[in-house]
């Protein structure tokens, strides 16, 4: 959601709850396909093999 400084100046930011709401079960519905889709360990940073 826009800073409230931000909406002082600009008054067509600010967000309807009906808006609010299409934008929070966009997100959810994105991160739950990411989540679906995406294996756990994906994003998790691979250690190099040791040197000997």
């Amino acid at each position: 959601m826009p800073l409230s400084s931000y909406t002082l100046i600009h008054k067509y930011a600010i967000l309807s709850a009906d808006k609010k709401q299409v934008l929070t079960a966009w997100a959810t519905a994105l991160r739950d396909s990411i989540k679906a889709n995406t294996p756990a360990d994906s994003l998790a940073r691979k250690r190099p093999p040791a040197i000997k």
